[in-house]
């Protein structure tokens, strides 16, 4: 994944280095404040995607989800900038496989909090067809 500027000048490459047969998702945000890029991939585990973070400049990346069960994954669509950039919301089945729960974290990576409560057997935090929104408090 590369950040460009509209003149073509500035090439500069905002992913890691991928693991063997990784991809970057072609799905990726920029925040509100055009700070950081937020972009989906299987970049440290071939085939276990996960959510990464960047400075503009393709410094600063750091993973926003959490450790991911095995066979966990974070959802290729639900996953959000809140309105000023400070927080990144995503949906993974990051706890148990195929029960998938919502989560909050800081831009920098930090503060990981789960926001749903207790699931039911066999519940999730629906996947619906729009992206997810934040409500102001």
């Amino acid at each position: 994944l590369y950040s460009v500027l509209a003149d073509g000048s500035g090439r500069v490459k905002m992913n890691g280095t991928m693991v063997a047969d990784g991809d970057v998702d072609h799905f990726f945000k920029w925040s509100p404040d055009g700070s950081r890029l937020a972009y989906r991939a299987d970049q440290d585990t071939d085939e276990v995607f996960e959510l990464y973070s960047v400075l503009v400049d393709g410094s600063g990346r750091v993973k926003m989800n959490g450790t991911l069960v095995s066979g966990g994954s974070v959802d290729e669509y639900q996953w959000e900038w809140s309105p000023d950039s400070r927080y990144l919301a995503y949906v993974a089945d990051q706890d148990t496989v195929g029960m998938l729960e919502l989560y909050s974290v800081q831009s920098d990576g930090s503060e990981r909090t789960k926001v749903n409560g207790a699931m039911i057997p066999n519940g999730d935090v629906s996947r619906g067809t729009g992206s997810l929104l934040w409500v102001a408090n």
